[in-house]
């Protein structure tokens, strides 16, 4: 999935994704709920080491 398509889903801007994309970026967790609902995975599994 690009950034467009993703930011659709999100219903925000593709410079966001970008955002959410770079290291050391803090995720709203609303943000990490909708992105795991979308991927269908939990929340944990987006949060790196």
């Amino acid at each position: 999935m690009d950034q467009a398509a993703l930011a659709r889903k999100l219903r925000t801007a593709q410079p966001n994704i970008c955002r959410i994309e770079r290291p050391g970026y803090n995720v709203p967790i609303i943000t990490l709920e909708k992105l795991a609902k979308i991927f269908k995975v939990k929340k944990g599994d987006l949060i790196g080491d």
